[in-house]
């Protein structure tokens, strides 16, 4: 039921409705506490860190992911303490700050080696990178590396509608790639 619940906040923050996210989730985290369900917490903790960083509470957002990164390791959570960094380097990329954001891209691409489903995340990340660097080199093999881990992704995926979504990421991604390698007359 927390998980519902806390499944329920992040589609009231992806629809502005930031309050009752807010209340969703302070209640969710008090319901882990009261039944000792710790490793519950991370991920409330994570979401937390989103819906500050979409209310422009970015100082505080960062000490949620680094409270949420925190207790994912504690629980041997590689993974979560990952898509953390993920997310949080997408807040940071979203706000031009190209050095914590790239930090944390790298930070999480090591744990992500056996994750294609998070690793083109961390890739496309560091693409963008790259990019608002100026290093188009880099940048352009960055892309080529996350359209690639999505390529062979997208031929695991057991569903078409699974498939599909993956799909419309990708292609966000290649417009992305394409409108780099034009820049730099590099169209292969």
């Amino acid at each position: 039921a927390i998980a519902a619940r806390r499944n329920r906040a992040t589609v009231y923050r992806a629809q502005k409705r930031y309050a009752e996210a807010d209340a969703l989730l302070h209640d969710c985290e008090a319901r882990a506490r009261e039944l000792g369900l710790q490793s519950e917490l991370a991920p409330i903790w994570q979401e937390q860190a989103n819906l500050l960083a979409a209310t422009g509470a970015y100082r505080a957002s960062t000490e949620k992911f680094r409270q949420a990164r925190q207790e994912f390791l504690a629980g041997q959570n590689q993974l979560g303490a990952a898509d953390c960094a993920i997310e949080q380097g997408q807040h940071a990329l979203d706000r031009r700050d190209v050095a914590t954001a790239e930090a944390l891209f790298r930070q999480a691409e090591p744990a992500l080696a056996q994750h294609p489903h998070h690793l083109w995340r961390a890739l496309g990340g560091l693409a963008r990178c790259a990019a608002a660097r100026g290093d188009r080199a880099e940048a352009l093999a960055r892309y080529r590396a996350a359209l690639g881990t999505i390529a062979a992704l997208r031929e695991r995926l057991a569903t078409e509608a699974i498939s599909s979504s993956v799909y419309q990421l990708a292609s966000d991604l290649h417009a992305e790639a394409l409108g780099l390698a034009l820049a730099a007359n590099e169209p292969e």
